[in-house]
């Protein structure tokens, strides 16, 4: 049976190779189940702190912020103080601070390591810091010295049963 014939508009929209088409399923299965492709494959792991830190490790490199419930527990953000790049710290190192309207909190090293880039876009607005956005952003990345440091921490089911 031959292909019907297509209009100008929809030849013009046609994808011209297989890899664009699988490109296009990919798009629009994505799209259609809500969930973000997962381009690095399971390289990346996420870890959670009794502390209320998140933890995401990719290869040696480890991007840390602090849980939604964290967020949720101390109100407004009003200040917040990043450690510097370059800066080598411990496992459980105070290397951040968050104030609020209700409290101060320190944040801690997940592991031991150098830090190598930091979130400043936060500084320019504390009110993006949300317990919805709390996962986005991530406050320092870590040049990790060894993985198992990591180790200690919890996987996303065991803190939410911490947390309650």
């Amino acid at each position: 049976k031959l292909a019907p014939k297509l209009s100008q508009q929809q030849k013009a929209q046609k994808p011209k190779s297989p890899l664009q088409n699988c490109l296009w399923l990919h798009i629009v299965i994505f799209a259609v189940s809500g969930r973000q492709p997962d381009i690095k494959g399971d390289k990346a792991m996420l870890k959670f702190s009794e502390d209320h830190e998140w933890a995401k490790l990719d290869d040696d490199s480890c991007s840390v912020g602090i849980s939604p419930h964290a967020v949720e527990q101390l109100g407004d953000i009003v200040f917040v103080e990043l450690p510097e790049i370059g800066t080598k710290v411990d496992k459980g190192d105070a290397v951040a601070v968050f104030e609020s309207v209700k409290a101060a909190s320190d944040i801690y090293s997940p592991a031991a390591g150098e830090i190598t880039e930091v979130n400043s876009a936060l500084l320019d607005d504390l009110t993006s810091i949300t317990p919805e956005s709390a996962m986005e952003n991530w406050l320092f990345k870590l040049k990790i010295n060894d993985a198992s440091d990591l180790e200690t921490l919890m996987d996303e089911g065991a803190y939410n049963a911490l947390i309650g």
